[in-house]
């Protein structure tokens, strides 16, 4: 008896069963699909953020030491504001508006060029939300920071002048500091640049923070341990001690603030005075080996904390004083949070400012347009006489 041919389903199994069994896909883990791609692991972005972080900070140690600016020459421009305007595109955000002095205004090019020439010559710190540093229990120093502005303040050609951080002119006032006061130009002693990083308290005290140049000698290549320990401790006492008294030839108040090893830091909070730490705003943190690095920028060697989080990123802070602690907003969760609060809320800030610049600047042009169209307008219906 004859076999009926086979039909057309069992046809397509049988083609499906023999394919199926001479293919196979490999289940090797490097040709897994849901697995990551072999070189994956040699991407930069395979690393920490505390492993990218601590690469930043030796990057910058290196080079910085491959700088080989004049910053004296960029000093004395600064003090004689002649350093060359900025392109358009490299101002920032957020701009406030400069303030200037009656005399200032009559030029209408100097209020700018002395708000660029000033601009970006602080040093900017980072907030500290990482992992500590690796060398931070050896290669670190703290400050403790009162609240107040910070501010560039500028001593040469017998006058001195507070810029804010931005480059806005404040005011202009003597001082005892090298270069800071015209009866020191009058004797032959007048000829000297000194630039200060400083933060301005309310009560008329400038807390120096830094010496960027001090009597025409240049520091921003000194490491911060050299800045900190002889020239605010000991090179500014002894050359004008003056600068501790108000007078007339001095009439704001110099306290070079005092840095300590970071591992003093709970036993310096804990013997502070509550004035003082009811004045308080933050702490800094300075890498030992790092120059004075001015800039739009932020410096990783350079840390900053408000005080209530300093047992959250601080190793060996195991409590806080009742004073420090009552520091923290109402609102504060931790310092992860906060800080990216604060950030999103000064990211809102500069938008808006931005458009609130634009806006004006629609303005202005609006009026160029109606000014010129009346000026046509003016010249045209303005028949010429014929001479008779």
């Amino acid at each position: 008896m004859a076999t009926p041919p086979p039909s057309g389903d069992d046809v397509l199994s049988s083609l499906v069963c023999s394919l199926g069994a001479s293919m196979s896909v490999s289940s090797r883990q490097e040709n897994d699909p849901d697995q990551p791609h072999p070189r994956w692991g040699h991407y930069k972005a395979n690393m920490s953020s505390h492993q990218r972080q601590e690469k930043r900070r030796r990057d910058l140690l290196k080079r910085q030491c491959e700088r080989r600016d004049d910053f004296l020459a960029v000093a004395r421009k600064i003090a004689e504001c002649e350093v060359g305007q900025m392109e358009e595109d490299e101002l920032d955000e957020g701009e406030e508006e400069m303030e200037t002095d009656p005399a200032l205004r009559s030029k209408e090019w100097r209020p700018l060029k002395m708000r660029q020439s000033h601009k970006n010559q602080v040093m900017l710190s980072e907030w500290w939300v990482d992992c500590p540093p690796a060398d931070y229990p050896t290669e670190w120093l703290a400050v403790l920071v009162p609240m107040g502005q910070r501010c560039l303040v500028v001593a040469g050609h017998g006058r001195t002048r507070q810029f804010s951080r931005r480059g806005a002119f404040i005011r202009e006032f003597p001082s005892a500091l090298p270069g800071g006061y015209r009866g020191r130009i009058r004797s032959g002693q007048g000829d000297s640049v000194t630039l200060l990083d400083c933060v301005f308290a309310r009560e008329g005290v400038f807390h120096v923070l830094d010496v960027m140049v001090w009597d025409s000698f240049s520091y921003y290549d000194c490491d911060t341990e050299f800045r900190f320990f002889y020239l605010l401790r000991q090179k500014i006492a002894e050359d004008v001690p003056d600068i501790t008294f108000r007078s007339a030839t001095n009439p704001f108040v110099f306290k070079p603030l005092k840095p300590f090893e970071s591992q003093e830091l709970c036993s310096r909070l804990i013997s502070a005075d509550l004035s003082e730490i009811a004045k308080l705003d933050g702490v800094l943190f300075y890498h030992r080996r790092v120059q004075y690095l001015p800039g739009r920028k932020l410096n990783p060697l350079v840390l900053w904390l408000k005080p209530y989080m300093l047992r959250e990123m601080v190793p060996g802070v195991e409590d806080l004083p009742q004073s420090v602690k009552a520091l923290a907003p109402a609102h504060y969760v931790d310092a992860v949070d906060f800080v990216a609060e604060y950030k999103e809320k000064d990211k809102r800030k500069k938008k808006a400012a931005k458009q609130k610049s634009k806006k004006k600047s629609d303005t202005f042009s609006d009026m160029e347009v109606e000014r010129n169209k009346f000026e046509e307008s003016f010249s045209s219906k303005e028949a010429p006489r014929e001479d008779n």
